[in-house]
C-alpha cells in the first residue's frame, strides 16, 4: 500500500502561509485562479493568482477556482 504525502507544506515555521502539494494540484487540476497564492510559491496552483498584496477578495473570480480552506 502506498501512503499519499502529507495534505499542506508549510512555506516557514514563522508564517501561516501553506503550500498545497503539487500531486493534488496535478490530480484535481489544470486551474484557471488561485485567490488566495502564496508568496513565494515553489510551483503555481493555478493559471492565473492573486496573493495577499492583490487581496484576492476584492478581485474578480473566473473559470475553475482553486482555493484551500480556512
Amino acid at each position: 500500500m502506498v501512503m499519499a504525502p502529507p495534505n499542506h507544506t508549510r512555506t516557514k515555521q514563522s508564517t501561516d502561509d501553506w503550500i498545497t502539494p503539487r500531486w493534488l494540484i496535478e490530480q484535481l487540476g489544470p486551474f484557471d485562479l488561485d485567490p488566495c497564492a502564496c508568496i513565494p510559491q515553489p510551483w503555481p496552483c493555478a493559471a492565473r493568482q492573486y496573493t495577499v498584496e492583490d487581496n484576492g477578495l476584492l478581485q474578480p473570480w473566473d473559470g475553475f477556482v482553486w482555493c484551500n480552506p480556512p
